[in-house]
Parts: structure tokens; sequence; C-alpha cells
């Protein structure tokens, strides 16, 4: 009489058969690596250019980095996904960084359902990034985070299933902010895979939440009577997210951009400089007077004015 455990129902060979959905290639290979590492087969891809007003380029590395060993499928077309995977049997559905919503068909397809993993602590900052990010320096938050949860209708809105929490750091911006989460993003993608397979059906979202729309124009404008710390955050929560530009402010009557600044250590306010005085420069650095203390500027560049004609 055979010893061995039988595989659970769905189980074939190397494991569950899972279809990845992701147009950022570098997330695309996160779910796959914690795929394979827990013995299962992304046997399909699901990846996009994403809607006219939003074009991405990522699908193109997907389709180079992932079709010699799985099918990749491009689409744009979110009515026709269902007929297109139910031919390989999938178990579940991974899925980040993708510009559509999926059509409650699809999630209904795998046994063990669609699993998705955003950039927060939900239900906190839901929507794309990199604006999730800008969002949690704009509000001062302290504690930023991965989740992973099963998708339902709307986005970002599932039951939550693993999530991790790192620090927010004074110095760090989007880009910093990412790296440094990364080193917990990883452990979050297994433990809500884990919790997939054993099928747990996850804790429900309390309250509300908040979506991380774009920012308004008036926020790029830096006022600097506000306090240091304010005027910090507004810059930081910018830097990171080129395409949508820089914060902008006067210094010395001349409007430039700021990409970066630091806080200085607590100070009295000067009293005979005015919110804007650039109180002292090293180089290209400049320690700049706001309404409740110094604040240093590391880096910023004069507007460049538009060509002519």
């Amino acid at each position: 009489m055979s010893t061995e455990t039988p595989s659970p129902p769905g189980m074939v060979g190397e494991g569950l058969r899972a279809l990845v959905i992701s147009a950022q290639p570098f997330l695309a290979q996160a779910w796959t690596t914690t795929l394979q590492a827990r013995g299962h087969l992304p046997v399909a891809y699901l990846t996009s250019p994403g809607p006219r007003r939003r074009r991405l380029e990522g699908y193109k590395q997907i389709v180079e980095q992932f079709s010699a060993t799985a099918d990749v499928i491009v689409s744009s077309r979110p009515s026709l996904w269902r007929r297109l995977f139910e031919p390989y049997e999938i178990d579940i559905i991974t899925c980040c960084g993708f510009p559509w919503r999926l059509p409650a068909d699809l999630l209904e397809l795998p046994r063990l359902g669609a699993i998705n993993s955003h950039p927060s602590l939900l239900p906190m900052y839901r929507g794309a990034g990199p604006n999730v990010f800008g969002w949690m320096f704009r509000n001062d938050e302290r504690e930023a985070g991965a989740t992973v949860h099963r998708m339902s209708a709307e986005f970002d809105t599932g039951a939550i299933l693993a999530q991790g929490r790192i620090p927010i750091e004074d110095d760090d911006d989007v880009a910093a902010l990412i790296q440094r989460l990364g080193q917990v993003f990883m452990q979050v993608l297994d433990a809500g895979l884990a919790a997939a397979e054993a099928g747990e059906p996850g804790r429900e979202q309390e309250g509300e939440g908040f979506y991380a729309v774009p920012f308004e124009e008036e926020w790029r404008r830096v006022d600097w009577s506000q306090p240091a710390r304010l005027v910090h955050n507004q810059v930081r929560s910018w830097t990171g997210m080129e395409s949508q530009g820089h914060a902008v402010a006067v210094i010395d009557g001349k409007e430039v951009t700021v990409r970066r600044t630091r806080l200085l250590p607590a100070a009295a306010p000067n009293g005979q400089a005015a919110p804007g005085t650039v109180l002292s420069r090293d180089g290209d650095q400049l320690v700049i007077q706001c309404g409740d203390g110094p604040l240093l500027v590391v880096d910023w560049a004069p507007v460049e004015a538009p060509p002519p004609g």
C-alpha cells in the first residue's frame, strides 16, 4: 500500500496551474518566482498595452521574458479573457500591476480564485501606483506596506490574505520607499499564496478606504510659509513620479523645480527672515526659511522656458 500523500484536486505534476496577469515585467517575475518556489506552474500570462489614454510598454518585455516557457497573450479585450483561458484548466490567478479591471467571469474561472498584490496597507491607498506612494508622503504617513488580497468586482476591495509593514523614513522618496518595500514584498506574496492554497477566505476590509487619485495641479506649487515638514512632504510626494513633473517653487524671485529636500534639526524660527528667504548656501544646496523653521533644499533646477513658437 502506498504511503504517499495524494495531491489535492487541481494539483498536476509541478503543482497548481497558474495564470499570471501583469503589465509590469518585474511584478510578473515576482509572482512567477513565488509560484515556482512553492512548486506551482505558471501555464499562461495575460498582459496588455493598456487603454489608449494610458499606454504601457512593459507588455513587450513580458512577451520576450516568458514566451519560451508559457503562452503569453496580449489583449485589451476583457470580454474575451474567460474563453481564452478556459482551456488552460487554471487553478489560481495571480495579478499585480494590470491596467484593466478583470471581468467577473474570469475571476470565477480558477478553483482557488484570483489574488492580487498591492503596494499599500489596504484599505488605505487603493488604486494605481506610483501615486499610492505620493499620497502616503502627502498625508505624512509613518508606515507603508504591501497586501495580497482576493480579487473582487471593485479595485483593491477584496478580503486580505497577507500584509507586511515597513516604517517610512524622513529621507524616503518614492524610489527609496519602493526599494525598501521590496524587502518584505516577496514575503507577503509567499504568505498570501500560501493562504490561497489553503482555501482561506481572508479578512474583509474595514472602512471605506481611500483611492490614490492623481494630484491636483495646485499641490505642485510650494508655499514657503507652510511648515517645513509639510513642504518636505510636498516635494517628495512628486519625486519618483517624473512623468508627472516635480514640485515648483520661487527661490530668489525665480521659478524653479524642487526635486529633493531634507529636514533639519528642530530650530526656533528666524524672526528676521521671511518665509522663502535663502538663509545660507553650500554649493548648490540651499537652506530656506519656512513658516516654522529652515529646510535644506538638496536638488533643484531653474524652470526651463518653452521653446519659441
